[in-house]
């Protein structure tokens, strides 16, 4: 259980995917769970659910697929004409602000990305990485560096 109350954990990780590309959301979400990671994933999708998610129960505005102790995928069907790389911004806010507004990480990943390192090296590299957002303008995201690697 993380810290925030959730059984699932402090981290979220999100993605998105059509078509086939649900075949490396598995792959992802695999990797993910081998190397430590307990959370929830949420997979923005068009089209139908991917067949290995067919035992995936149905929620509030998502289905929900029991990966392995402590983590799980949300799959929250989307309709969105354009690209799906446009849609990040978007998705990652109404994850935020719907469903993870409690979580103390979130992560992005795409569906072509494979982790082959442990979860704490993410965790523990957030120090590296603080992003922080100004979200000002409803649409625009505007990230600022404000740490760095020390090289």
């Amino acid at each position: 259980m993380g810290t925030n109350g959730n059984v699932y954990g402090d981290d979220v990780v999100c993605s998105l995917f059509d078509g086939d590309y649900h075949l490396g959301l598995g792959a992802l979400v695999n990797s993910l769970f081998k190397f430590g990671f307990r959370g929830l994933v949420y997979a923005a999708y068009r089209g139908p659910l991917p067949p290995w998610a067919a035992d995936a129960r149905e929620g509030t505005d998502f289905h929900e697929l029991h990966v392995g102790d402590g983590c799980a995928i949300r799959f929250v069907k989307v309709d969105f004409a354009g690209h799906l790389a446009n849609y990040k911004p978007d998705f990652i806010l109404f994850v935020l602000r719907t469903h993870a507004s409690r979580a103390r990480r979130v992560y992005y990943f795409d569906v072509d990305i494979v982790v082959k390192a442990p979860w704490r090296f993410f965790q523990a590299g957030s120090r590296y990485v603080e992003i922080s957002m100004n979200l000002t303008c409803p649409k625009t995201i505007r990230c600022e560096r404000i740490g760095g690697p020390p090289w």
